[in-house]
């Protein structure tokens, strides 16, 4: 197999009840009734012209009827956005190794829409609708044009349908064919098909997807710093406060210039100019400052970043991290680009901890507490270390998921957190891996003077104080 192509209603979408009901609704002036599984996989304009036919009503146009029926569809699929949760993360993981196509009997208005409002265009290199080819499933044109345009023979590739004039058309195709459910439960068992590590990788996966090649022009990093320097008695943006010698955001650079080609610095308005001016000089020519114009939480600023995110990977680090390890971030990043999961979140075991990742009996992340919002915190949990990386794309959709969800909205700070995203990206095994590879010292932040005391013995200790490496 070489490529895959996809369905859309009824294998990424649960829509089916959306467009028996659109039918319904277009045809009820003529008296029709719809048995939809006769239609379900067929053109609108197709399924319309046939059952017109069948009732030897002559008056109505139906091209006219099909474009009712298309606009009502749309509107319910806007407001319901019956995706199956998970879908695209499937879809996600696939297109880290093989080309993928989409190839739907829907309106090309119906199928960009859907796309559009799941951030998922980016992840098909070919999109087909039932507008693009001339004889509609089960005929073969549709799945013989998505192979043309993936530059793949039909026979490489693998369709994957629910319906059975679908099902026909792709094996017609000389296509091999797996029907699915739109359900997450039937889509996962494509995941032999994926690289897939442990959620909780081993130190051999680890040592050897990390030994694999690292891609420095993939990769930009972002830094939400919009944090003024009020509890360290500085009024300046709290990344630019001194430690050891160099400012946060210089010890910041220092780590991410030889993982990252582009580094993104999240800024309030007031603090955008002074950071700029010192990255300018720390990083010319790769960094640049996006500005979060108000204080609306973690999530909202790293979304601040996205229209300057133009890499396949980001790093986010928050910006007080300076205690960071070069290492830790190189062999994180080769882990992610190697084994493809969504998103790789280093952690660390710690008492008293203010952020605990809970997890199910199969060791996926479900939740995550954070005390600043009043969860009650276990003794002693299982914390992040300031550091998170992602492919692009599935940080784009999980924001937007998250943030149509309402999911995200802090329950006392009412912020736009940012942690909420990981158990979605944790919906299928391998998706969200969080391997111990950091140690506690290198989560150390900065909110209060005491806490850069602590940071700048460590740094010295290291040996990286002026003067250092």
């Amino acid at each position: 197999m070489k490529g895959i192509i996809f369905d859309m209603d009824g294998v990424l979408t649960d829509s089916s009840s959306i467009h028996e009901w659109a039918f319904r609704e277009t045809l009820r002036p003529y008296g029709i009734e719809v048995n939809y599984g006769r239609i379900a996989g067929m053109r609108t304009l197709d399924a319309i012209a046939m059952l017109l036919s069948e009732n030897d009503i002559h008056e109505a146009e139906p091209e006219r009827l099909a474009a009712t029926k298309s606009a009502a569809a749309r509107r319910r699929m806007r407001e319901e956005n019956p995706v199956v949760p998970g879908a695209f993360d499937l879809v996600e993981r696939l297109a880290a190794k093989f080309p993928i196509a989409l190839a739907s009997s829907g309106s090309r208005e119906s199928v960009d829409a859907f796309l559009e409002l799941n951030c998922a265009r980016p992840l098909f290199q070919a999109v087909l609708s039932g507008g693009d080819i001339k004889a509609a499933k089960p005929s073969p044109d549709i799945y013989l044009e998505a192979a043309r345009r993936l530059g793949i023979s039909p026979q490489d590739c693998l369709v994957v349908e629910d319906s059975i004039s679908g099902a026909q058309s792709a094996t017609a195709a000389g296509a091999e064919v797996t029907t699915v459910t739109a359900r997450l439960d039937s889509l996962r068992r494509l995941l032999e098909y994926t690289v897939t590590a442990s959620d909780v990788p081993e130190a051999d996966e680890i040592r050897r997807f990390a030994s694999g090649p690292r891609h420095r022009e993939q990769w930009t990093a972002i830094i939400p710093a919009a944090g003024r320097g009020t509890r360290l008695g500085f009024d300046q943006p709290k990344i630019l406060y001194p430690v050891a010698g160099r400012t946060i955001l210089e010890w910041l650079a220092r780590l991410l210039e030889p993982v990252c080609a582009r580094v993104i610095v999240v800024a309030s308005p007031e603090g955008a100019p002074s950071i700029s001016r010192h990255l300018n000089q720390l990083l010319p020519g790769q960094g640049e400052v996006a500005v979060q114009a108000e204080p609306r939480g973690m999530a909202d600023a790293i979304q601040s970043a996205l229209p300057r995110l133009g890499t396949a990977h980001a790093l986010i680090v928050w910006g007080d991290q300076a205690a960071l390890k070069p290492e830790s971030l190189d062999v994180g990043a080769r882990l992610h680009e190697n084994a493809a999961p969504l998103a790789t979140v280093p952690t660390v075991m710690r008492d008293l901890p203010y952020i605990h990742f809970e997890r199910d009996s199969n060791n996926r992340v479900i939740r995550v507490l954070q005390a600043r919002e009043g969860d009650t915190m276990p003794a002693r949990g299982e914390s992040d270390c300031g550091v998170f990386f992602f492919r692009s794309i599935a940080l784009r959709r999980l924001l937007a998921e998250l943030q149509r969800a309402g999911a995200g909205a802090g329950r006392q700070t009412g912020e736009f957190n940012f942690l909420p995203v990981l158990p979605l990206a944790a919906r299928l095994p391998g998706s969200l891996l969080t391997p111990r590879i950091m140690t506690e010292e290198e989560s150390i932040g900065v909110n209060s003077r005491q806490d850069a005391e602590i940071l700048a013995g460590v740094l010295l200790a290291r040996g990286r104080g002026i003067g250092g490496a």
